[in-house]
């Protein structure tokens, strides 16, 4: 049973499309992540990609981040907080988007219940304040994303546009969760139903039941 998260969703210019079937199996220095084939939906691997942010609102020290830093094939991997890892839940949110912000104010507690039962939260702020132009969310609006909502989790940016093959802008925030084992994705929904919702989305599409589940 899918779950729709969104009364709640914004509006802006749709995405890039799916990604070529020719995509390359490895970016540059990737030494450990699924050949593919890769796809959008649920069901298929995600493609590797590498961006730029930071750690968390405590550590503005600007960092490369890559999908493949997060793929736990052999068990060795933890979260942030040193738990076994084995999910990940990548959200896609952008600063003019009214519901992501409401979404962004409650995921330092969602964080803090799941993160802790083996599920790492990572963010992408996408677009920027312009929703007209839908221009990329640059480094300042980074700083100001991660004071304002105290985001203990990895956010970064995404000028290149990466990963916009996988959602539509139009339909923002979205959602994806996916299994730290294979990097295929479990369940992908958009806009914002509320904390409860989100909750219940990661004990529903989880690879293993976080202990927090109920």
């Amino acid at each position: 049973m899918a779950i729709w998260l969104g009364a709640s969703g914004c509006s802006s210019k749709a995405g890039l499309g799916p990604p070529e079937a020719g995509i390359a199996a490895k970016e540059a220095g990737t030494t450990s992540y699924p050949g593919g084939p890769y796809g959008v939906g649920t069901g298929n691997v995600v493609a590797d990609a590498t961006f730029f942010g930071y750690p968390s609102f405590q550590d503005h020290t600007l960092q490369e981040f890559a999908l493949h830093d997060f793929f736990n094939s052999d068990g060795t991997k933890t979260t942030t907080s040193g738990a076994p890892l084995t999910a990940i839940l990548l959200t896609v949110g952008a600063v003019w988007c009214n519901p992501c912000v409401q979404e962004a104010n409650t995921l330092p507690s969602v964080a803090n219940l799941f993160i802790p039962a083996g599920v790492q939260i990572i963010q992408d702020l996408y677009q920027g304040q312009n929703e007209t132009t839908g221009a990329p969310a640059t480094q300042g609006d980074l700083d100001n994303w991660m004071n304002a909502h105290q985001l203990p989790f990895p956010v970064f940016i995404d000028p290149s546009e990466k990963l916009a093959p996988y959602f539509d802008v139009a339909a923002l925030p979205f959602i994806m969760l996916l299994d730290a084992k294979t990097m295929v994705s479990r369940g992908e929904e958009t806009g914002f139903g509320g904390q409860d919702t989100l909750e219940a989305f990661i004990c529903e599409f989880a690879p293993e039941k976080p202990s927090v589940c109920p």
